[in-house]
């Protein structure tokens, strides 16, 4: 058994961030990482790249604040990041910090378990490739989580599959196929509609393989692919989601937290502001849809989104490719369905409109897991962690929390219309789940005066790595004992509010499962930032604190000033 004082599950964004922080105030830490992979990264370890993965950001905006991509990555401004350079970018950051030192690789966690004097006991399976696989148990007196919400895939079971003689996978495992493939399929299906489909769409259409892309009418229907410049100003897309009068035309229930609270309650609470918002979101729709051409071509405009960009989260993308994507679709090389499934047959895609479609691959990008895949223990446990499941909770503050919402942002009422055929995809029953019900979406407020455990990761935004940067010095703060709590009244309050408001902010994305922000993430930053009574407004002026977009360079230097503020 090993003792260590931190032990992080998880080496990408939110992992590496929080070990690097925590190591930056306590030097001489005993900290280790877990991690199930071959190589550091997350979703951008090397295992899971394939030639034309690129990032949805551009350079500068995809990068922690201590640690510039910079020319020596060979990405010029402007240019989306090849998957391979964000490898690179982990592998440089993790030797610059001395981080791989502390990082256990291909260990995947079994368990947690709670046991007395407030420790966590985790076992894992450390497997040494050619060496037999070991059992690793660790004792520890802080616990962050942060595997995130796309390791695991939900496992399918397609009717037929074991027929269809073909290979069949997520798209999680495209890099191991991809080069198989490219030398001998004919034709392949691709099935989902979210960013990650696209790109899997592209891989083939874009080196002459015919793809048949089947969106499920049954499902979420095609996600909204903005251009990396949108509006008539045309204005850098991740940009504009981290200016700040920008963010003031989505409704958001911690938005006042940016220290503007009085224009968000005019924008969303009276009818003139109302009618500004809608105008806002009326022409980012429109400005999409006329530069993606949806209705030049039957084919395009099944590719379409029924509802307005407002509603969607995340599952919101950007066309980073070299090339069209919508011309391949106007040129015959990939063939659009709304259709369902019905079954597989040998080398055979039956859908249920009747038609067959000939396939010599299958791939699939049908959503994740969105818990931790591992036990939690004691039994029971699971229901004080916070973590999504049946729903038995507290109605009464769920209704106070909807009203209160409700109050504050009236346009929410106007839920987008939903397809009646829809049904989600889920390894589990079809019962009431609850959300992520996470204090500052990190930590489960049965636990909030515990400070030993700390969930980093469980949201999805487009600010990703300031995100995960102001997540661990928050997560570090609190597990040290120097971050002022509210009283637990509150922290439950807060708690079901926003989760709340996640569901009715983003119906169109996985804001019922867990928060999912856009718009939104400025206004979390802050509200980290205010709770460690840290500098919130980092810009020169007034009039760049609300019209420039906030960049990583605006966070440079904030553990310093962390340190400073609690040295002793």
């Amino acid at each position: 058994m090993e003792n260590v004082e931190l032990l992080v599950v998880g080496a990408g964004w939110h992992g590496l961030a929080m070990a690097k922080t925590y190591l930056e105030c306590h030097p001489e830490a005993r900290v280790m990482v877990l991690d199930s992979q071959e190589t550091v990264g997350g979703v951008w370890a090397k295992e899971r790249l394939y030639p034309s993965l690129r990032t949805n950001n551009m350079r500068g905006t995809y990068e922690y604040s201590d640690f510039p991509l910079d020319d020596n990555f060979g990405v010029k401004p402007g240019e989306h990041i090849p998957g391979a350079v964000v490898h690179e970018y982990f592998h440089k950051y993790t030797e610059k910090f001395d981080l791989y030192r502390h990082i256990r690789f291909r260990t995947k966690v079994g368990s947690v378990e709670r046991v007395e004097g407030g420790k966590w006991i985790v076992t894992a399976s450390q497997n040494g490739g050619l060496v037999e696989a070991k059992t690793l148990t660790i004792i520890t007196d802080k616990l962050v989580l942060a595997t995130g919400l796309t390791s695991q895939p939900v496992p399918q079971n397609f009717k037929g599959s074991a027929n269809f003689g073909a290979p069949l996978f997520h798209v999680k495992d495209l890099p191991s196929h991809q080069n198989d493939l490219t030398r001998t399929a004919k034709s392949v299906v691709v099935v989902g509609g979210t960013k990650s489909a696209w790109d899997a769409v592209y891989a083939f259409a874009s080196v002459g393989i015919p793809v048949h892309w089947i969106i499920r009418k049954s499902g979420h229907g095609p996600a909204w692919m903005a251009p990396p410049y949108v509006t008539p100003l045309k204005i850098w897309t991740e940009m504009l989601v981290s200016t700040r009068a920008v963010t003031w035309f989505s409704p958001c229930v911690w938005g006042d937290e940016d220290g503007f609270g009085f224009v968000r309650r005019f924008l969303h609470g009276t009818r003139v502001g109302r009618w500004l918002v809608d105008a806002f979101w009326n022409i980012l729709r429109n400005d999409i849809a006329t530069l993606n051409g949806y209705d030049s071509d039957p084919e395009t405009a099944k590719l379409k989104p029924s509802t307005g960009p407002l509603w969607h989260g995340t599952s919101i993308g950007i066309l980073n490719h070299p090339t069209n994507v919508f011309e391949y679709v106007r040129n015959g090389t990939v063939k659009v369905h709304i259709e369902d499934v019905e079954k597989l047959s040998h080398k055979t895609v039956h859908l249920s409109s009747g038609e067959l479609l000939p396939a010599d691959a299958f791939i699939y990008m049908t959503g994740w897991e969105i818990k931790p895949s591992f036990e939690f223990l004691p039994a029971g446990i699971e229901s004080k962690l916070g973590l999504p499941g049946a729903s038995n909770e507290d109605t009464t503050a769920i209704q106070k929390a909807d009203e209160e919402i409700f109050s504050r942002f009236p346009r929410l009422r106007d839920q987008p219309v939903r397809n009646s055929d829809r049904e989600r995809f889920s390894s589990k029953d079809s019962k009431a789940v609850a959300p992520y019900r996470l204090y500052r979406a990190m930590v489960p407020p049965v636990f909030i005066t515990d400070r030993s455990i700390v969930f980093c990761g469980t949201l999805q935004s487009f600010n990703t790595p300031l995100i995960a940067q102001t997540q661990s010095l928050w997560a570090t703060a609190y597990l040290d004992g120097k971050l002022p709590l509210d009283s637990t009244e509150h922290v439950n309050a807060d708690t079901v509010l926003h989760s709340q408001f996640c569901r009715w902010r983003c119906p169109e994305g996985r804001g019922k499962e867990y928060p999912d922000i856009v718009f939104d993430g400025i206004p979390y930053i802050d509200m980290l930032l205010n709770d460690m009574r840290l500098k919130r407004h980092r810009k020169k002026n007034i009039l760049a604190e609300c019209f420039q977009p906030y960049t990583v360079v605006d966070y440079r230097g904030v553990v310093d000033e962390w340190r400073t503020k609690t040295a002793v």
